[in-house]
């Protein structure tokens, strides 16, 4: 067994899932009838969404609507995954197969949604690089 590991975070290191997750913004939005700001994605770019929904959406404080709204907005992302498919940032196919070549295990950890990374990890075929994510 490898006394070495590499833990990976998701979002910016995997992926880059940024024009998803504006769109999914925008999906919700518009099933919603919200108004968007100006520059909101950049405003709350890496932010939970518990934090851009009151506090730069100002769309709605009580915390049940707030929980409604983020899980929507969640599905709205994987929705958009599996209509187009999303792919690993370059080198880290590479990077996954030279760690599985040399035997050392390598898990996720993130903030990110469960779903969501595997939702991806499916779409990039890449489950069989993962031993586990947190």
């Amino acid at each position: 067994m490898s006394t070495w590991g590499a833990l990976f975070d998701w979002d910016g290191v995997v992926i880059n899932s940024a024009a998803q997750h504006e769109e999914s913004w925008e999906r919700l939005a518009h099933e919603e009838q919200l108004r968007l700001p100006p520059n909101h994605f950049k405003q709350g770019f890496g932010m939970k969404n518990e934090v851009i929904i009151p506090g730069i959406l100002k769309w709605t404080e009580d915390p049940a609507e707030v929980h409604r709204l983020s899980l929507r907005k969640e599905e709205l992302y994987r929705v958009i995954i599996a209509e187009n498919g999303i792919d690993p940032l370059p080198g880290v196919h590479e990077f996954l197969d030279w760690l599985q070549a040399h035997d050392i295990p390598a898990c996720i950890g993130s903030s990110t949604h469960r779903a969501n990374i595997e939702l991806s990890l499916k779409a990039m075929e890449l489950e069989k690089y993962f031993v586990d994510m947190v």
